[in-house]
């Protein structure tokens, strides 16, 4: 599969180094002659520089699904600060994205029950446990609240901090399951988010599905 059917410049990815056992996320700054220049991660407001022929693998969503994509550093530039990669593989899938779910997220969420148009832009937000999250929807955990029920919208704040992001959507119920301890565990799929929110959130599943897998090496 051609490079720049994958890679777009501007384009969030994951850069998953295994050697220096890292997850970073950057951007596409440029392709050129088919090498990837990715916007230099940062760490302790440094710009990282990764030695030559460091392996690693880029990992990027698409509307149809997650790509990897094998390949080596071949450069470190500055101004701009820049890693230059070339591809050292075959391209391959990893996961339709609208499957991949993670469980026990580190993520946080306020939701609001939309009742009335004025619901939309309601500020007045309650805060609730998010049990699990994917790039299609999210499923959380509220005290009961009894005409909560599937079909009915709610206005969402997904606050990612790893990556000091906040995400504005709106899900739609699928279904309400009341937990023993007469909390209310509801299942969401987002039916307004913006492709950038949910490409953020697709980024945060793999780095974390990532640190975990490794974790259990």
């Amino acid at each position: 599969m051609d490079i720049s059917k994958i890679l777009k410049p501007g384009q969030q990815i994951n850069l998953d180094c295994e050697t220096m056992n890292k997850i970073w996320n950057s951007n596409i700054f440029d392709i050129q002659n088919e090498n990837i220049l990715i916007v230099s991660p940062m760490e302790k407001m440094s710009y990282i520089t990764v030695s030559i022929g460091t392996s690693i693998t880029i990992i990027a969503a698409l509307e149809a699904g997650m790509y990897k994509i094998p390949a080596k550093v071949i450069e470190n530039r500055r101004e701009p600060f820049v890693i230059v990669l070339k591809p050292s593989g075959e391209i391959s899938p990893i996961q339709r994205r609208q499957f991949f779910r993670l469980k026990k997220p580190d993520v946080s969420v306020k939701y609001k029950l939309i009742r009335l148009p004025d619901d939309y832009h309601s500020k007045e937000l309650k805060d609730a446990e998010v049990t699990d999250i994917s790039g299609s929807g999210i499923a959380i955990t509220t005290p009961l609240e009894k005409d909560m029920k599937p079909e009915m919208r709610i206005k969402l704040q997904i606050n990612i901090p790893t990556t000091n992001t906040i995400i504005n959507a709106i899900g739609k119920i699928i279904r309400c399951i009341e937990q023993k301890d007469r909390d209310l565990k509801v299942c969401l799929h987002f039916i307004a988010i913006e492709k950038r929110d949910r490409d953020r959130i697709i980024g945060y599943l793999f780095q974390e599905q990532a640190k975990r897998e490794r974790r259990r090496r």
